[in-house]
């Protein structure tokens, strides 16, 4: 179904909001000017108004949304069109004041409010062109006045108009750019800021070397595990892990090398769990895999294909005869047991584990 205001796009919806109320805009203005001539202020009737200046005005907005809406405008260095927008904004103005009898000075004040819309968007370069246009548009209307209808001006106080308002759109300008620039700054700084916090909140969760979770999340993980299963979700277990002899691995090829190989074997587990499946790095070379939904058997199963896919890992920059071998002990939670006890009975398993020969898995 269609949607006026897309509910699926954030920023086009924002520009399509921006984009009504520049039309409020243009339907208030619309309004003066019917107003101004009933007052006797125009040159204009009503039917005038609405073939010069309502449906040129109704035709450029609806072409404007239907860029907006179509997507076509995120081709363009703004997709707000807001240059655009001002542009016709101050051609509609210009026009209108060609067809102003009297009180032109008071109209010229709209132009301050099309220049307000540009104020979070536009550069300086930007601002500048606005006020060329505005002024050169403006110099034309009253040269096509003073060419058409020279009894309805007085050319000092139009000559006055044009200079206060080349004095004060640049003054305007100036201030709308340096606005929109600070806007861009603070901008530029939020996206950074954010960036930070997600590094920051990464770091808090990640093990730095190895790019798996750390023991603090890895503690907040089995605190909902086991909130799911205590509320009387499916049992779940954990396999305690720690590679055999990781000592000697240092001590042969140095710690750069050990690095090396903790990095490689958190990898190769991490691609071969499950989706839903954790791994972390609990201290040194030991390592913490939760499994949920997956009894003590499943579990014993899972270990035995983690602890044989291990003994066939090869890692760059050490020998090919090199290998390393697990030793793992798991357990699966039994209600209402602390997270504690848990891992104890984990790591006992393990501990079991090496007293058997290592490279097996006890439960």
């Amino acid at each position: 179904m269609f949607q006026f205001i897309p509910k699926d796009d954030f920023k086009q919806a924002l520009r399509i909001r921006r984009f009504l109320m520049a039309f409020v805009s243009y339907v208030i203005w619309t309004g003066l000017v019917a107003f101004g001539i009933s007052a006797g202020f125009f040159r204009l009737n009503l039917g005038q108004t609405f073939l010069y200046i309502a449906l040129p005005l109704l035709l450029v907005q609806l072409g404007i949304y239907a860029l907006l809406r179509s997507g076509i405008n995120k081709r363009f260095d703004d997709p707000s069109l807001t240059m655009g927008q001002m542009i016709v904004a101050t051609l509609v103005i210009s026009t209108t004041l060609y067809f102003t009898n009297q009180g032109r000075g008071v109209f010229l004040m709209v132009y301050l409010v099309t220049f307000v819309f540009g104020i979070f968007r536009l550069k300086m370069g930007q601002f500048l062109l606005i006020t060329v246009i505005a002024l050169a548009s403006f110099g034309l209307s009253i040269i096509a006045l003073y060419l058409r209808h020279p009894g309805l001006l007085d050319m000092r106080q139009e000559v006055l108009q044009l200079i206060v308002l080349a004095a004060v759109l640049p003054w305007l300008s100036t201030i709308g750019a340096y606005i929109s620039r600070l806007r861009h700054n603070i901008t530029t700084a939020n996206a950074r800021l954010s960036e930070a916090f997600v590094t920051i909140e990464q770091m808090a969760i990640m093990d730095p070397l190895t790019n798996v979770c750390n023991r603090r999340k890895l503690l907040e993980i089995l605190e909902q595990e086991m909130g799911r299963t205590n509320r009387g979700g499916p049992v779940f277990s954990v396999c305690m892990i720690d590679i055999d002899h990781f000592k000697k691995v240092n001590d042969r090829f140095g710690h750069i090398k050990g690095d090396l190989v903790l990095e490689g074997f958190a990898k190769a587990i991490k691609d071969a769990l499950r989706s839903h499946d954790t791994l972390a790095r609990f201290g040194g070379e030991e390592f913490v895999v939760v499994l949920p939904q997956t009894g003590l058997a499943g579990a014993i199963s899972y270990a035995n294909r983690m602890r044989s896919m291990v003994e066939t890992l090869r890692f760059s920059g050490l020998p090919d005869s090199f290998s390393i071998t697990i030793s793992i002990g798991v357990a699966s939670y039994e209600p209402g047991e602390s997270i504690e006890s848990l891992l104890a009975r984990a790591d006992a398993a393990m501990y079991s584990a090496k007293a058997q020969g290592r490279n097996c898995v006890a439960a």
